[in-house]
């Protein structure tokens, strides 16, 4: 806010995660709302999804225009892309929770481009100048994931509660795993007036 007092542009435009609005009763928000009112700008604040812009993923920005009384204060773009969803990649592989094998060979040939395209090895991506390239198989290599123990498999997917919380109710007994310990583990709850907000949602 300092560079905006000093220079006194005629628009100001900054982009932050969402966190801006979300920490601590949105003060960094508040604060940099009323920073520009407060140097006589006008003042408008905003969150988009970058993936209703082109990009591929979901991601929430926060925008947060500012202009002089002299100029007319931007209005956000309205979204230029929509999810059309016209099918998936076709199942690629399958691992168990004990996998072992560093190379695991394909059962079915590409369906599509992109199953054709990920499957390349790197001699043999486009631009790549070895012309001596053997061809041989294509098998999946590193996908061998971290073994889990018996409770945290038994854990995986658990979906606690819709509202993203865990509540601690010493009337109610704890869902418990095979070992016998608790489906949600105590280092996974911070209590917080018999409530925790990010504690154990999703494994």
């Amino acid at each position: 806010m300092d560079i905006v007092s000093h220079l006194k542009p005629k628009f100001v435009l900054m982009e932050n995660v969402v966190d801006l609005v979300k920490f601590e009763g949105s003060f960094l928000g508040r604060y940099a709302m009323g920073c520009l009112v407060g140097m006589g700008y006008q003042a408008r604040m905003g969150m988009m999804a970058v993936g209703a812009y082109g990009l591929p993923q979901f991601r929430m920005r926060v925008f947060l225009w500012g202009a002089l009384p002299t100029e007319k204060l931007p209005s956000y773009p309205l979204p230029t892309h929509n999810v059309v969803v016209r099918g998936v990649t076709p199942l690629e592989f399958e691992v168990e929770n004990d996998e072992g094998r560093d190379e695991i060979p394909y059962d079915l040939e590409p369906q599509i481009e992109f199953q054709r395209f990920i499957r390349l090895r790197r001699d043999e991506m486009p631009g790549y100048l070895n012309v001596k390239s053997e061809v041989i198989e294509h098998p999946l290599c590193d996908h061998r994931p971290l073994l889990l123990n018996q409770d945290d498999y038994e854990r995986v997917c658990v979906r606690v509660r819709p509202d993203n919380k865990v509540e601690w109710d010493p009337d109610v007994e704890r869902k418990k795993v095979s070992s016998g310990k608790p489906l949600v583990p105590d280092y996974a709850m911070t209590f917080v007036n018999g409530t925790s907000s990010k504690a154990c949602y999703r494994f």
